[in-house]
């Protein structure tokens, strides 16, 4: 397993300082991560940065079983919820989108479980020529009722006064299969909102394919201007 990851901003002016994305790209222990800090509230870098050293510090936690990431991510939810009362900034948070590896012993393909909490997507891309991009993330967004809404996000990591529900995937995988983990400005730019069903990641999975560089995306995602914000993206190929 290789891995590319970039993360790159179009959205930084005076009420927006600096890239509030974080990420994880540990290959030793083949955890990945994407944390978006949610914009319009103080302390967004700092809880995309909290979500992140937290799962640092618990992926000894994390094991084969879907119920380990779901403790974890629910220990730093608490985490960031409680270091914005003690910094009293009202719906500080971020999103977050979680992959672990898990290879076979013949090193021919594996398992992977995802986890994710918020908007941040993660896209499965199958080697196989009849096989299509597979979204293994659930959108905690109103983008279900609207394609183009991509402000309304229904919960994340630290939101206040708030039970997380953190959606998990357990799902094999092949040798040359891939999986992009990003920040929802890479998908709203990318992504063809026109269409309801998979087809709407083509143009993306064409160019993971093609390029395979997550740098070549969150740029292209940049160049074609729908929606200013912050971008990262790692790309894994398996």
């Amino acid at each position: 397993m290789v891995f590319s990851a970039y993360s790159i901003s179009n959205s930084i002016g005076p009420e927006h300082a600096e890239n509030q994305d974080s990420f994880l790209s540990d290959q030793e222990d083949s955890l990945f991560a994407v944390a978006d800090g949610v914009g319009g509230y103080a302390g967004a870098k700092e809880a995309s940065s909290l979500a992140i050293e937290g799962l640092k510090e618990r992926a000894f936690l994390l094991s084969n079983d879907v119920a380990s990431f779901e403790s974890v991510l629910k220990e730093i939810h608490e985490d960031i919820q409680q270091k914005a009362d003690r910094l009293h900034l009202e719906n500080m948070g971020t999103t977050i989108a979680v992959a672990k590896v898990f290879p076979d012993s013949n090193g021919l393909g594996g398992a992977i479980i995802t986890a994710n909490v918020g908007d941040s997507p993660i896209l499965f891309f199958p080697s196989r020529e009849d096989a299509k991009c597979v979204p293994v993330y659930t959108d905690d967004s109103h983008r279900d009722q609207d394609p183009y809404a991509f402000v309304g996000i229904i919960q994340y990591l630290g939101l206040p006064d708030w039970k997380v529900d953190v959606h998990t995937h357990k799902f094999s995988y092949s040798s040359d299969d891939m999986l992009l983990l990003c920040s929802d400005g890479v998908t709203d730019n990318l992504a063809d909102r026109s269409q309801k069903d998979r087809n709407q990641w083509s143009k993306l999975e064409t160019l993971a394919k093609e390029s395979r560089s997550a740098q070549r995306i969150t740029e292209s995602a940049i160049s074609v201007g729908i929606k200013a914000d912050d971008m990262t993206a790692i790309l894994l190929l398996l």
